[in-house]
């Protein structure tokens, strides 16, 4: 009864990225945006990840924020977004590894930003393949594919809903040492200037 309860939601998670990639491509995903106070988001995201990282018996920290903080975006695809990046870290950093999220405040061309970190210490993406990650069924190799299992669409998706939220995403990566990925979005959920260089 697990393994078809694992089979099943796995199943789910297979079939609702298909369905967001497909929405993505044409066109039909829209993003609301509301008020969303970083510490309740973060507070929700915690429920998720921290029984995934704690199977492989990983430290996840969440930033101690001052006050509240918050930020004009679309709250369930700024969950998804993080939740994809934080999944991720989990599934590619080893038993006892750790897995960090920070933000900050800044102005990046005179408009208010909000930078999200999201750090492990897993595996790594090799230089040549950075370029490609963000790409719909990308996998870094077949090895990682068996051995992690995934469609290789939840950083397209992640990279698709950060462009609608007019902000940009960036990582660095070290093999063996693991990665860091960064977003920038504008805090009042308005375009910005630059958003969209590559």
């Amino acid at each position: 009864l697990k393994r078809v309860e694992t089979s099943g939601s796995h199943l789910l998670a297979v079939v609702n990225d298909l369905l967001d990639i497909s929405k993505l491509e044409a066109g039909r995903m829209r993003v609301f945006f509301e008020n969303v106070s970083l510490k309740d988001l973060f507070a929700e995201i915690g429920h998720t990840i921290f029984p995934l990282a704690e199977a492989k018996e990983q430290q996840v920290s969440f930033p101690v924020l001052e006050g509240d903080v918050s930020l004009q975006a679309d709250r369930i695809k700024l969950a998804q977004i993080l939740l994809n990046l934080l999944s991720n870290a989990v599934k590619f950093t080893p038993v006892g590894g750790k897995v960090s999220v920070s933000v900050s405040q800044r102005l990046l061309n005179s408009v208010p930003t909000i930078e999200f970190q999201v750090t492990d210490t897993g595996i790594g993406i090799p230089e040549e393949a950075i370029s490609t990650i963000f790409e719909p069924f990308h996998q870094v190799d077949g090895t990682h594919t068996r051995s992690h299992e995934g469609t290789g669409l939840g950083l397209a998706i992640t990279h698709r809903l950060v462009e609608m939220h007019h902000g940009k995403i960036e990582v660095q990566s070290e093999p063996g040492k693991g990665s860091t990925f960064q977003i920038l979005l504008p805090q009042d959920g308005s375009p910005e200037e630059q958003s969209h260089e590559q």
